[in-house]
């Protein structure tokens, strides 16, 4: 069994709701439960803030389970027919024991959701590891080397001699090498690559676009007395494949002119044999073109 212990000294309580039994203050006494044991602080007749200041000691089973174990705290208050009724409780998680070895102050908590009972009050506890010398063991230090001091250590793997032949033949493979890789140009000649001289282009990956430049449009239509010149803004949609642009809204005139380019990428799903223009301007559908012949893509 392993020599470490969880040491829980009892300091006092305070602020505790007065029994309804006709005694006054309450006659309190704590229970301590943790991994299966259970220990019971002395009972302080009448007194509203009593202060215990008892030390019990809780054996760790298994060490590795530590951090999963939870102490809790019971704080009754006995009756005179010798029966107790419940005052509170405090639950104290032993991972949060990481903090340096001081006094704290636990609010007192409900015994479970389902209980209405009223609970207030705070209780004073000081909780540490310790060894069997009797040394306190803060969680954050010393606990941590003695727990690894009692667990088996694996025996370290034997690894296989290597001659001095493999160490040399191990090394080569991180030692620089002259390497003549090609780097692209040339030309396809009946399906093989006739190598040439090598540009910069050729050192990047060919992406191919569609250019479309919109210049200008004749559009025949009549502007009504009660349109306002200036008012209506025409313009074009460009669509290829799932991709569209839009040009600036210009003045709305039978000769709108543009002169923007648009590019689209042919990786975009692209359609390079359909191209469509849609002309609009703010209130009306213009007119529709269609280009269905081949186009003319630019790296």
């Amino acid at each position: 069994m392993s020599n470490l212990k969880l040491g829980v000294l009892v300091v006092s309580a305070h602020d505790f709701i007065v029994p309804k039994d006709g005694q006054g203050a309450a006659c309190a006494f704590v229970e301590l439960h943790f991994d299966n044991q259970t220990f019971q602080t002395v009972t302080k007749e009448r007194d509203a803030n009593p202060v215990w200041d008892q030390s019990f000691y809780f054996n760790i089973s298994d060490p590795k389970c530590l951090p999963n174990l939870t102490l809790e705290a019971h704080v009754y208050h006995l009756k005179e027919d010798s029966s107790k009724s419940f005052l509170g409780k405090v639950c104290v998680p032993a991972r949060s024991l990481f903090v340096p070895y001081s006094l704290q102050h636990h609010p007192l908590q409900k015994k479970g959701i389902l209980f209405n009972s009223s609970v207030k009050g705070e209780l004073g506890l000081k909780v540490f590891v310790t060894d069997g010398d009797g040394h306190d063991l803060p969680m954050n230090s010393g606990m941590h080397d003695e727990i690894e001091s009692q667990q088996p250590q694996p025996e370290p793997e034997s690894k296989p001699e290597s001659s001095k032949d493999d160490d040399l033949s191990l090394s080569s493979d991180y030692l620089l090498k002259e390497t003549n890789p090609y780097l692209g140009g040339g030309q396809i000649v009946q399906g093989r690559l006739v190598p040439g001289d090598v540009s910069t282009y050729d050192l990047v990956e060919t992406m191919h676009y569609l250019f479309v430049l919109i210049v200008k449009a004749r559009l025949d239509f009549v502007l009504n007395s009660e349109d306002v010149a200036g008012s209506l803004k025409t313009y074009l949609e460009i669509k290829v494949g799932n991709c569209n642009a839009i040009t600036k809204h210009v003045e709305r005139k039978q000769n709108p002119e543009w002169n923007e380019v648009f590019a689209f990428a042919k990786d975009n799903n692209l359609e390079p044999s359909v191209l469509d223009v849609v002309v609009k301007d703010d209130d009306q559908f213009f007119g529709y073109w269609q280009l269905l012949n081949d186009l003319v893509t630019k790296a």
